[in-house]
């Protein structure tokens, strides 16, 4: 198994030249990019570097501006835009010839404001318990707390959000909040042209946006709450790498 290596890139916005943290394995033309959610860090999908149903792909996890490793300038803007901006950046400087998207929580947010011909070329787009809608009428209020259940991720979470730096916590809470209230990041991810699916914890109960993501190829992970990747790795992953490999039918549920 071959794991990961830290590197750094320069990710130019306006006239900042930003630092981006991440972790990276090259050895196929097949790239996953694994983007995290917030107040997280690239830790958190620490288990993707030893699994085995991944072990042929390239892999990469970048840390966004103001979390994790990565650099933390104040007069970053710290919107979802900006972050997506950045992302993009990020992306041009890795070559692939599939890219796969992985995201979780905040990252898909992010990954969503990629530029459309980006997100409808993508081989396939993976979104986890994504920020879609934050319409309070369809909170879901007897949900367990979304926290990882395993200690080692629980403690990584804490990690991950010491390190986060106060101005991206606040800054980007607040674009997150306005972007997911309107529908927009919903229609985005409906109208994706790309193969997609959207991954959830299964104590959620029934998908509280079920009719709404009817096409878009749910998948529920058992004994899983947000967290999916922490809360049952192995079924995720084994699920994660049907859904790469065949790209437009979801894998059966366990």
């Amino acid at each position: 198994m071959i794991m990961p290596t830290d590197r750094i890139f320069r990710a130019p916005l306006g006239e900042q030249q930003l630092t981006v943290a991440s972790q990276f394995r090259s050895g196929s033309d097949e790239l996953i990019v694994f983007l995290h959610g917030y107040a997280c860090s690239k830790e958190l999908f620490h288990r993707a570097w030893s699994c085995p149903e991944l072990a042929q792909y390239s892999m990469l996890c970048p840390d966004f501006v103001g979390f994790g490793d990565s650099g933390k300038p104040d007069n970053f803007p710290y919107t979802i835009e900006a972050h997506a901006a950045v992302l993009e950046e990020l992306l041009k400087k890795v070559e692939a010839a599939s890219l796969h998207i992985v995201a979780h929580s905040m990252g898909g947010a992010i990954a969503l404001l990629l530029p459309q011909d980006r997100i409808d070329t993508l081989a396939s787009f993976a979104n986890v318990e994504g920020s879609l809608l934050s319409d309070p009428s369809l909170a879901d209020t007897q949900r367990k707390p979304r926290l990882p259940r395993n200690q080692e991720d629980l403690t990584l979470l804490r990690q991950a959000q010491s390190a986060a730096s106060d101005t991206a916590l606040r800054r980007t809470g607040k674009s997150l909040t306005q972007w997911s209230g309107g529908g927009e990041l919903l229609a985005r991810f409906q109208s994706a042209k790309c193969p997609k699916a959207y991954f959830y914890g299964d104590d959620l109960g029934e998908l509280r946006l079920k009719s709404e993501l009817r096409d878009c190829n749910p998948i529920q992970i058992p004994d899983a709450s947000h967290f999916v990747m922490n809360d049952n790795p192995s079924v995720f992953f084994d699920q994660l790498s049907q859904f790469i490999e065949t790209k437009q039918e979801a894998p059966a549920n366990n």
